[in-house]
């Protein structure tokens, strides 16, 4: 038989240890392999999380309400990891839950795809394995921005307010061409942010960290020079968002 519970206010803070029971309810297959039938009482209790009331929903859209069975309470998982930033899905060959972090913490700018270059990219990623610089140090899985051609050049992704700062080597790759000096712009939301000295062949690489703060769309680029079309390409090395 199903009964109402009367109101209970069950808290939570972000980190906390869950003492609840947890139930996976937006999954097509449970890892139980029997069926039984059971008696719960779903339940009116409010969730507080952060001081906020959050109310669980299915994918739909309805309100989940919580159940409690033999003394336990439980919440349906994915809703809950999704209140907290995470992401929950079910691995039916391992007959696992999976709760993962909605984005990874500190990701590198070669992992996310760029929603826009300008056309000398020829819509290739311009990520690459390995690249030396001119000073012979060596970078792996790093970003090679063009420099060879007279108007400027760029690479824009979108962030969607979700990171405070960039951090990124930035120097020459080895086969610079000693001709050029170019600079680097770092815009955000059409906005510079940052902007380099001239760079040259013999510029030694240099670390830098930028404010991303609010920006929902970051622009690298270069600002184009005069004279011969080259290989050159300046490193964004270890370019890591948090």
């Amino acid at each position: 038989m199903f009964t109402r519970h009367s109101k209970q206010i069950l808290s939570f803070a972000l980190g906390a240890v869950f003492t609840l029971g947890i139930v996976f309810l937006s999954v097509p297959s449970l890892a139980a392999s029997t069926t039984q039938m059971i008696s719960v009482i779903f339940s009116d209790m409010k969730l507080i999380i952060d001081g906020k009331q959050y109310t669980p929903k299915d994918s739909s859209g309805g309100e989940i309400k919580p159940l409690v069975y033999n003394g336990t309470t439980y919440l349906p998982l994915k809703a809950v990891a999704e209140a907290f930033g995470r992401v929950a899905a079910w691995d039916s060959v391992t007959q696992s839950a999976i709760i993962e972090r909605a984005t990874p913490l500190n990701p590198l700018l070669k992992d996310l795809k760029p929603s826009n270059m300008s056309v000398h990219y020829n819509y290739n990623e311009p990520v690459f394995e390995f690249m030396r610089d001119s000073f012979g140090n060596a970078y792996r899985d790093c970003i090679g921005l063009i420099t060879n051609y007279y108007q400027p050049n760029y690479i824009e992704y979108f962030l969607d307010k979700q990171y405070s700062t960039l951090e990124l080597t930035i120097v020459p790759n080895e086969i610079f061409d000693t001709s050029i000096v170019d600079n680097v712009y770092i815009d955000g939301d059409g906005k510079t942010l940052w902007k380099s000295d001239p760079i040259s062949y013999k510029t030694r690489p240099q670390t830098i960290i930028v404010d991303v703060s609010g920006q929902e769309y970051l622009r690298i680029s270069t600002g184009g020079h005069e004279g011969k079309v080259t290989d050159s390409l300046i490193i964004l090395g270890n370019a890591t968002l948090s």
